[in-house]
């Protein structure tokens, strides 16, 4: 191998290594947002459960852009790196905890009854997804 050859080929590893980093910090910024807006909508599920006169409509409606915002963290995370994947686990089982508690609420009735195991799910949807958030070294 001559030494313009060998130059050539390293230029070429680190130029590719330079794409992958990118292309994972992309990655990482998308789970990054995606994560925040997952937070965002599990605020107003808090913000609604925390309402004395809220209806099970208004939140299961609430609880369904969770649901969207959860589908966009699940499609985002395949490409993940492992540690983050390594989170999508607990979040996964703490969202769907939500999802079976808020689905059984009966559609008549007011948020009053079921309050307490609400706020209880919604915390740990959110600490699942700061946990999430703070493996990633997402911005704040």
């Amino acid at each position: 191998m001559t030494r313009s050859t060998a130059v050539l080929a390293s230029l070429l590893v680190v130029l590719m290594t330079g794409c992958v980093t990118r292309a994972i910090r992309q990655k990482q910024e998308e789970l990054c947002k995606n994560l925040a807006m997952m937070n965002t909508s599990i605020a107003a599920v808090r913000t609604i459960s925390n309402t004395t006169q809220a209806t099970a409509e208004t939140l299961k409606q609430a609880e369904g852009r969770v649901t969207t915002a959860f589908r966009d963290v699940k499609a985002s995370m395949q490409d993940a790196p492992a540690e983050a994947k390594a989170n999508l686990e607990e979040l996964e089982k703490a969202y769907e905890d939500l999802d079976k508690t808020v689905q059984e609420i009966p559609d008549k009735s007011t948020v009053d009854r079921v309050r307490a195991s609400v706020i209880d799910k919604v915390t740990t949807v959110e600490s699942a997804i700061a946990k999430s958030q703070s493996g990633l070294r997402c911005p704040t």
